[in-house]
């Protein structure tokens, strides 16, 4: 996993009246501020503002920014809350689930409640309360959306989703569902007519205790529900039938900042693997009686669907894994099959790649082909279709990931399957350098290299740069950039005060964003 840091300041001298602004805001009564479960739900909603109560930070997912800043280009908390307080507590423009997480993370620290972002890989959001996620498709492999009649046909599976964990008792729940509990600011849906999620007991989520409160079968969904996939059958009552039942896609990883370890380089294992506290292993007996009493507690139709049988599946289907791909080179989306019986099947295969928003909405299809074909009795054989970057590069948007799609069907047997597989396009990271035994007041010069991997000049260039403690949250412009150079940036800055803390480097250009880069500094 590569992560992305971000600066907290929770200490600085402006956090703590901005975490209670929050609180007036929120209109808690003076004797709830002692109830943990009241002040950290009131946190959740405020942090957003969607309910027209000038909340810290408008939600925006839609790519279009101008009216003010990318949530990508913050690094940290601290220049946010100030921005805020310095508006007169309006809300600021733009966030996304890891900004909410952040903003949270400083709040609940500076007011003493135990708190820690979490990211989940494959977060579901199910829209029609069915605990499971639901997508349908037509004969020809085009997913369908807007269907009448279709459940749960608005479902997506987010490529991540953050949000926090607040430690604290649950004297309102049976015994043994306090400790961690969920808190999440991202607008969703609405709990109790207002935009806030939790806190919700993670023992809840794990044990499939959906009818506890708050919000716990909507957690459970994120990192536990079934994916459902219907095709069109003219011949079904519905119009439906079921192909694929997939019980491991959501919630694949739930992971958080391991304690006492932090890295500068964005690849070693600096985070904790938490998946065992919201859910069982994968697979097993309690996993999935965790997912039946969630079921049968929602009430959902979705109960007749598990366990129908499924037409014959004699064509073994593999896609192509991507975890990864350098920016600027090509990939391909291919599929591998095997014909395991000794009859011909007809196969037609359709293969796509298309640009996705990391809530797993497709903003551009990059490239679409298809084809049919005879596979002989026990024949094996590969179909796919190369991406070149010219092809991607003016359509990828927000994090550069991607989803390659495949869809198959086999004439003689009516055998259907589907699969997607996501990935990102890497960029390469800042390396930075300043040198030891700096002292309070100095003047020094921060060091920033790295190469630019595209073919292309980069344009409207410029560095974000944070350090809680250190150095004062600052935009600094820089010069275009030609193709594949070497850059380095010398950007001198003033240390403020005693201490350790990290500097986060963000750079930014239209062709190129988001590449990270941090350093620990110590002042003297």
């Amino acid at each position: 996993l590569k992560g992305r840091p971000w600066m907290f300041g929770q200490f600085e001298s402006t956090i703590l009246p901005a975490a209670c602004h929050v609180l007036e805001s929120a209109r808690i009564r003076a004797g709830e501020r002692a109830n943990p479960i009241q002040v950290a739900r009131a946190i959740s909603a405020m942090v957003n503002s969607n309910d027209g109560d000038n909340g810290v930070l408008v939600g925006k997912w839609n790519g279009k920014y101008e009216d003010g800043t990318d949530p990508y280009k913050w690094s940290g908390s601290v220049r946010i809350l100030e921005d805020y307080m310095r508006n007169g507590g309006r809300s600021i423009r733009y966030g996304q689930c890891w900004v909410f997480a952040g903003i949270i993370t400083t709040i609940c620290r500076a007011l003493g409640l135990p708190c820690r972002p979490v990211t989940c890989y494959r977060s579901a959001h199910d829209t029609n309360k069915s605990r499971t996620i639901d997508k349908y498709y037509d004969q020809d492999g085009e997913e369908l959306r807007g269907i009448r009649g279709a459940l749960g046909i608005s479902d997506s599976i987010w490529n991540f989703h953050c949000w926090n964990d607040v430690w604290m008792a649950r004297h309102d729940l049976p015994e043994g569902y306090g400790g961690w509990q969920v808190i999440d600011a991202t607008p969703q849906e609405k709990s109790d007519n207002v935009y806030q999620v939790g806190p919700t007991s993670v023992e809840a989520v794990r044990r499939g205790d959906v009818g506890l409160g708050y919000d716990t079968a909507f957690v459970f969904t994120e990192v536990n529900a079934d994916v459902m996939v219907f095709v069109e059958d003219p011949r079904s009552s519905w119009g439906f039938r079921k192909i694929d039942q997939d019980t491991s896609h959501v919630g694949k990883l739930i992971v958080t900042q391991a304690v006492g370890q932090y890295s500068e380089e964005p690849t070693d294992k600096d985070w904790e693997d938490i998946t065992h506290l919201y859910k069982n292993k994968e697979g097993t007996r309690e996993e999935r009686s965790s997912v039946m009493r969630a079921i049968r507690g929602s009430g959902s139709a979705a109960a007749n669907f598990y366990d129908q049988p499924s037409n014959s599946q004699d064509v073994f289907i593999q896609i192509f894994d991507l975890e990864k791909c350098s920016f600027g080179k090509p990939y391909k989306v291919g599929v591998y099959l095997h014909n395991r019986s000794t009859q011909d099947r007809t196969v037609k295969v359709v293969l796509s790649s298309s640009s996705v928003f990391y809530t797993g909405v497709k903003a551009h299809l990059v490239k679409k082909g298809s084809g049919q074909f005879k596979l002989k009795g026990n024949e094996e054989e590969k179909f796919s279709m190369e991406i070149f970057p010219e092809d991607y590069m003016s359509r990828v948007v927000d994090m550069c990931f991607m989803k390659n799609f495949v869809f198959l069907s086999v004439a003689e047997t009516d055998q259907a399957w589907s699969s997607e597989d996501d990935f990102v396009l890497e960029k390469p990271d800042l390396n930075l350098w300043v040198k030891e035994g700096l002292r309070v007041g100095e003047i020094f010069n921060l060091e920033i290299s790295f190469t630019n991997p595209l073919d292309l000049h980069l344009t409207k260039c410029e560095f974000n740069i944070e350090a809680p403690g250190v150095v004062k949250p600052q935009e600094i412009i820089f010069r275009n950039i030609n193709p594949g150079e070497d850059v380095k940036a010398v950007i001198p800055l003033k240390a403020r005060n005693m201490g350790k803390s990290t500097l986060m480097v963000v750079f930014n250009a239209l062709e190129l964003f988001d590449i990270t880069g941090t350093k620990k500094v110590s002042i003297i």
